[in-house]
C-alpha cells in the first residue's frame, strides 16, 4: 500500500510535465509522413544512409547558404535511424523524439535554476509553439540546435553554480556538437568564453583542460576535410 501511495504521489507530482511531453510528442509525430522533404532533407538522408550502409564516411554535411561546407556531426547522428530503416519518416521521428527530450531538459533546467512553476510555463509554451513544432520534425541540421543548446547551458550551469564541476567537460563536448550541428551556433563559443571568464574561480582547471581537448577532438573529421581541401572554406 505504501508503494502504491508513493507511486500515485509521484505521478501527481510529475503530472504537468508528463502531460506537456505527451502533447509535444503528439504534435511532432502526428502525420509525420507529410513532413517537408525537399533538397536539403533528401541530401542529408542519402549521406546518412550511405554512412549507415558503410558506403562512405563523410567529412562534411551539406553546403550552407554561405557556400561553406557544414561539419558532418548531423550526418553521423542521422545515420542512427537509418541503421534501422531506410524510411526517412523514421529518421524524422528520431529527430522529433530528440526535440521532445529537449523540452524535458528545458523543464529540468528551469526547475533547478528558478522554480517548478516557471519550468512548467516555459516547457508548455515551448511544446505548443508552432514554429518549434515545424522545425522539430524535419531532416534538417538546424532542428537539433535547441537540444544541444539547452544541454550545453544545463551542463555549464551545473559546472559553475553546482558542485558538479566535472559537468564542464560535458558542456564543452556538447558545445563542439552544437557548433558543428550548424555553424550559425558559433556565437555559443563566445558565450562559453565569457561565462568561464566571469566565473573563473568556480571553474576546475583540470576539467577545463580535459573539456577543451575533447571539444577539439570533436572537430577532427571536419579538420581533416579542411586540410585535404587546402582550407577551401577559409
Amino acid at each position: 500500500m505504501k508503494k502504491d501511495k508513493r507511486l500515485i504521489s509521484k505521478i501527481k507530482t510529475h503530472a504537468p510535465i508528463i502531460i506537456i511531453l505527451v502533447i509535444a510528442a503528439f504534435l511532432r509525430l502526428y502525420n509525420l509522413q507529410y513532413m517537408e522533404f525537399k533538397g536539403d532533407e533528401a541530401f542529408n538522408s542519402i549521406k546518412a544512409l550511405n554512412l549507415a550502409e558503410g558506403k562512405e564516411f563523410p567529412l562534411t554535411a551539406s553546403i550552407g547558404t554561405t557556400g561553406i561546407h557544414e561539419p558532418p556531426i548531423f550526418i553521423y547522428m542521422l545515420s542512427l535511424p537509418f541503421l534501422i530503416s531506410k524510411n526517412p519518416v523514421i529518421a524524422a521521428a528520431f529527430i522529433a523524439s530528440l526535440n521532445v527530450s529537449a523540452i524535458f531538459l528545458l523543464y529540468r533546467f528551469i526547475k533547478k535554476s528558478y522554480n517548478k512553476t516557471a519550468a512548467i510555463i516555459a516547457s508548455a509554451l515551448y511544446a505548443v509553439n508552432p514554429w518549434q513544432i515545424l522545425f522539430s520534425r524535419k531532416i534538417w541540421s538546424q532542428d537539433l540546435l535547441p537540444l544541444f543548446a539547452i544541454l550545453f547551458i544545463y551542463f555549464l550551469y551545473n559546472a559553475i553554480y553546482d558542485k558538479n564541476k566535472s559537468h564542464l567537460i560535458y558542456a564543452l563536448i556538447t558545445l563542439g556538437l552544437l557548433v558543428q550541428t550548424h555553424l550559425s551556433a558559433l556565437y555559443f563559443i563566445l558565450i562559453a568564453i565569457i561565462s568561464i571568464s566571469l566565473y573563473w574561480k568556480n571553474i576546475d582547471k583540470n576539467y577545463l583542460s580535459i573539456g577543451i581537448i575533447l571539444f577539439l577532438i570533436t572537430f577532427i573529421p571536419y579538420a581533416i576535410f579542411q586540410i585535404n581541401s587546402n582550407f577551401i572554406d577559409l
